[in-house]
């Protein structure tokens, strides 16, 4: 049960800060806009999203975990993951930091954002659609997409155009592969509803190293 919580906390930090961690080796200009696979209009505007999420893992090895989104375009991405009911890791990401936090360890890690955003034009609404499989992370960051890869499959119409309702990810971590994909329910998806935002880090936990949390897949 242990390294299982630790791989599904892991494997959420892949999701969102994947491409973050490939910021030093970014070169070159910024990305111009990313393609939108399925739906080439890209004319429906959206403001704040709710939708269950199943988080599956293929490797390094098979396990799902339910969650929930909230989502405030171009603000905020919480993704909260469930294993037998209860919350087992965090993941927040808005225009300036990223946070995971490990309910189970009792530890949370963050990370700066905001200049990726400024340098490499790569902003938050880009990782919405990235996750909603509505845009190509080779667009958005060559230099990540070496070792992070997306693909998005079964695209449905929703109030806001096309959204894919399953979004693969694939990344080498330290010689290790991990890859999955999330699951979207968007039979149940809650579009531009009133959301409370309000978050913050659990007290009584221990700072981890965001490089310590890499370090943590070795032992598997």
């Amino acid at each position: 049960m242990k390294h299982i919580l630790r791989i599904v906390t892991f494997a959420l930090a892949v999701v969102i800060l994947g491409a973050c961690s490939s910021k030093k080796s970014a070169v070159g200009t910024p990305a111009g806009p990313a393609e939108i696979p399925g739906n080439p209009t890209r004319t429906e505007a959206w403001h704040t999203l709710k939708c269950p999420v199943k988080l599956s893992l293929r490797q390094p090895m098979a396990l799902s975990a339910s969650g929930r989104a909230l989502m405030v375009r171009d603000s905020l991405i919480h993704i909260s993951a469930r294993l037998l009911g209860m919350e087992v890791a965090v993941i927040r990401a808005d225009r300036d930091s990223a946070w995971l936090v490990d309910r189970y360890h009792k530890v949370y890690t963050s990370m700066p954002i905001a200049s990726l955003i400024s340098d490499y034009g790569v902003t938050l609404a880009d990782a919405q659609e990235l996750l909603l499989g509505r845009a190509d992370l080779a667009s958005l960051l060559p230099a990540a997409a070496e070792r992070v890869s997306f693909s998005a499959d079964e695209f449905r119409d929703t109030p806001v155009g096309q959204v894919a309702s399953e979004v693969s990810f694939s990344a080498l971590i330290h010689k290790r592969q991990v890859s999955g994909y999330l699951r979207w329910d968007l039979n149940k998806a809650e579009w531009d509803i009133p959301v409370d935002a309000g978050w913050s880090v659990p007290s009584g936990y221990r700072y981890l190293e965001p490089k310590r949390l890499l370090q943590t897949l070795k032992s598997f």
